[in-house]
Order: C-alpha cells, then structure tokens, then sequence
C-alpha cells in the first residue's frame, strides 16, 4: 500500500479511495419495482425468503437464512469491533505519512451496506460517531472520507450535519451523490433516484460548493431503466446518464444561483 501509494502521487493522482471491513453484507440486497417500472435496489438485515440480488453470494443451504444470522465465511473468520480498529489504527500510521509525503489524501468509503454485524464480524465504519473516530486516528487532511450523503441518510443522520462536520475539518476527500429512502437506520431501505429520496440533493450539492469542495464527484448507482434492459449486450449507459446529467444540473442551478446573489 505505500508503494502504491508514492505511485499514485509521482502519477499526479490526488486521491485514493479504500474500504476496510472484513466482509460487506451484500446478501441482504434484492430488486424493487420503482417509479415506471425502473428498478430500484432494497435492502433489508432481516429478510429471510430467496429473492435475494446476489444468490451467488450465499451458500445453498443459507437460501432462507436472514443476512444478520449467517455464519462467518470459513476464509475470512470473524472479527470484533476492537480488533478491527486496532487493524486500522496500525494501518493507517503506517500509510498516513507516506500519503502526506506523496502528495495523496485517503478517502475510506463508509460501511455500506452500514449494518451492524456482517457474517459475524462487527462493522467500523457503520455508524457516524465511528466517522469521527476514524478522521481523528491521525489528525491529517490525507486522513480523510468519502462522503456520501445516500450512506448518511441510511444511518438515520442528517447528511447536511455529517457533510458540515466532515469538511470543517478538511476531510472529505471524494463524494458519492445518491439518494435512498430509509425505514429503519442501518438496516431497511430503499435505493431510489436522486430525485426522489428524502436526501435534500440540491442542498448537499449547494453546501460543496459554497465550502468550496474540490475533488471528485461520484453520482453512483444507477437506476435500471428500460433502455438498458432493451439493449443488445446489457450495459447500463441510460441509467448513468441520468445520474450524471442530475448532478451536473444541481451543480449548475447553484452555480447560477451565486453568479446571481442568491
């Protein structure tokens, strides 16, 4: 990783982005009809019948098994909350000052799925006080977050209050720009257009402008449209331009608003 690290900073790359869990639960994701009839992305710690997103992700004989209750994969283990953090701890004063010296800030994706415990191990980066924790480990602008407002919202947070919390201290590094409707904190919800979730998109977008956010920009998650589904070979180019187009337009719309003195 310091290797890699002093390469991305002689390659003139600003930003490298990681995740640290011992296993992400995707088994609790499967389909949902959306607004006409796009496909949106649920998630659900509790679900227990076969109509999962990843099948491949479980074992034949865990098809009726809830993702909270399935046991710890035999090539990961399971890990406690202390031992993770201890983990991270060794590896990020080991990696921060080479990333400083290189010129590259971290960006550690949050847990998502943010669920509490994945195939028996506890998660760290699942909850916003873990946040807190981790950009303060080592106080360094290279230490730092991908913010994404759609996690944050799946928390039960504010993503206003987490995005002010985070850049007040200079560390987002990176931004994920998607939206989700959220039933129970951490472990139901639903992923949705950017337009109809109960994220405040423009006013996300709004605050990395006026705090003056100057890296990259990630409108992720797609939504599956027909198009994409018509399409000879698959791909999935409809549902990226719309994510994309979405958030270059509240971009602008905040852009102008300023040019004029809003």
């Amino acid at each position: 990783m310091q290797d890699s690290l002093r390469a991305a900073g002689a390659e003139g790359l600003p930003i490298v982005e990681y995740n640290f869990y011992a296993h992400r639960l995707i088994e609790g994701y499967y389909s949902v009809t959306g607004r006409g009839g796009a496909g949106y992305l649920g998630y659900d710690y509790n679900r227990t019948d076969s109509d999962w997103e990843y099948p491949r992700a479980r074992a034949a004989n865990e098809t009726n098994t809830a993702p909270k209750d399935l046991p710890p994969l035999a090539r990961t283990g399971a890990y406690t909350y202390d031992q993770l953090w201890a983990n991270i701890t060794y590896f990020l004063k080991a990696v921060i000052p080479v990333a400083e010296k290189a010129g590259v800030r971290m960006a550690l994706h949050p847990n998502d799925p943010p669920v509490p415990v994945s195939r028996g191990s506890q998660q760290i980066m699942g909850t916003f006080n873990d946040w807190k924790k981790l950009v303060n480990i080592i106080d360094s602008p290279s230490n730092g977050m991908t913010y994404d407002c759609g996690v944050s919202n799946e928390l039960g947070e504010d993503p206003l209050e987490v995005l002010d919390y985070l850049i007040s201290r200079d560390r987002i590094n990176h931004v994920h720009f998607r939206n989700c409707i959220v039933e129970t904190p951490r472990t139901k919800y639903v992923e949705v257009f950017q337009d109809n979730g109960t994220v405040d998109m423009f006013a996300v977008m709004e605050q990395l402008v006026q705090r003056k956010y100057k890296f990259g920009l990630y409108p992720e998650h797609p939504r599956s449209l027909d198009y994409d589904k018509a399409h000879p070979g698959g791909g999935s180019y409809a549902g990226w331009v719309y994510t994309t187009a979405y958030a270059r337009a509240m971009m602008q719309a905040v852009l102008t608003l300023e040019k004029r003195g809003s």
